[in-house]
């Protein structure tokens, strides 16, 4: 839930009117309570909380701590965006790195260990040839075209992967991993998809997240899993789960509120050893503690906690076992209590928390069904 070649010094931090967003929209993204998307032309327009500058709005004290309700435009040539809980990063068009918002754990990764908020866009000049960015809740990670792992940020469990707990406050390469394909981070756990297919994860095990013994509560050094064939994954708070080739959905990890879709037996129990929940699986999305899957045939389902809504099937009862919520959907993204699906058609629908506009202009306190994520105003 967010670096490089040619310094990019005139970052523009603006407020716009514009088409609506599913009229010019590429990639998008969700953090605890913010959402970021980008358009045909590289611009990242960002919406919700603004609290620790996350959104990108311009540096000044009256703008900090308001919902932006417009879109900020935050980065240029704007490839990729991850969010994470407080804090942003995006990736552009030639490999470089920007990253803003709270820095209390160096999540920003500017050095600087002062703990202050860091309300602009800035550039992380250490890391070059970036392909992918992911954004943890207070970590931050980069994998460059070697696949070499840079991680920096909040390390309490050893999430960083670099062998030890300590706050790192800016991009340290990951000495035990090379050849990586794919990183993935979580609230507490990061993982990895090697180029020869296999799979790695990093951090807590408190509720079997790195399907570990019980006794063993974290591990700072990646671990090899036993999930075979790969091909993508997720990590909410203290679940996870991954995608194999042929279409199978794997999770493991907490179960407190049916996230893991087992049923209402499972519930409250946690699980260190893969479970097997759908097949005929395209991709996985996970949030705190709720999850979303997006079949072959493009259909949505969505389970666990529905607290505040943030299933979007029209109430706030738990869900512990998979429930079909939308069809024709080509992608999800989960945030802190809310989520937003692109439909094949290019449009954006949220649900869920809309309070602090994560969901865009007109959106409700609680929303219990999807409605269209207007962009702009």
């Amino acid at each position: 839930m967010k670096k490089w070649l040619g310094i990019i010094t005139a970052l523009c931090l603006l407020l716009s009117a514009a088409p609506a967003l599913s009229e010019d929209s590429l990639g998008y993204a969700c953090g605890s309570n913010h959402a970021g998307f980008i358009t045909a032309k590289g611009n990242l327009y960002m919406v919700g909380w603004n609290a620790y500058g996350q959104a990108g709005v311009a540096p000044n004290e009256e703008g900090r701590g308001d919902s932006v309700y417009g879109m900020t435009r935050a980065t240029l040539s704007v490839t990729q965006v991850s969010l994470g809980f407080w804090h942003s990063l995006s990736l552009n068009a030639h490999g470089n790195v920007f990253a803003w918002g709270r820095n209390a754990y160096g999540q920003v990764g500017n050095g600087l260990a002062d703990g202050l908020d860091v309300l602009t866009p800035t550039h992380l000049p250490q890391l070059r040839h970036i392909v992918q960015i992911a954004a943890g809740d207070e970590s931050s990670f980069a994998l460059d075209q070697n696949g070499t792992v840079w991680a920096w940020g909040r390390n309490a469990r050893g999430q960083l992967a670099l062998g030890h707990m300590k706050n790192q406050y800016a991009p340290t390469p990951v000495p035990s991993l090379t050849n990586v394909a794919q990183i993935f981070a979580g609230e507490r756990n990061s993982a990895f998809l090697l180029q020869d297919g296999s799979f790695w994860m990093a951090g807590e095990n408190t509720k079997g997240q790195l399907c570990l013994d019980w006794s063993v509560d974290y591990a700072a050094t990646p671990v090899l899993m036993g999930l075979e064939n790969v091909v993508t994954m997720d990590i909410g708070d203290f679940h996870a789960a991954a995608v194999t080739t042929d279409g199978s959905l794997y999770m493991w990890g907490d179960n407190a509120y049916g996230q893991l879709g087992m049923g209402d037996a499972a519930v409250g129990q946690s699980f260190n050893t893969p479970q097997l929940i759908m097949t005929g699986v395209r991709s996985v999305a996970l949030g705190d503690y709720q999850t979303f899957v997006i079949t072959q045939d493009n259909l949505l389902y969505a389970f666990g906690r529905n607290d505040l809504g943030q299933l979007g099937v029209g109430d706030k009862v738990q869900r512990n076992a998979p429930v079909q919520m939308l069809s024709d959907v080509l992608s999800v993204r989960s945030g802190f209590s809310f989520a937003i699906a692109k439909t094949l058609g290019g449009e954006y629908l949220g649900w869920g928390k809309g309070d602090l506009g994560q969901l865009g202009p007109g959106a409700k306190s609680f929303n219990l069904t999807p409605i269209i994520v207007k962009a702009y105003q």
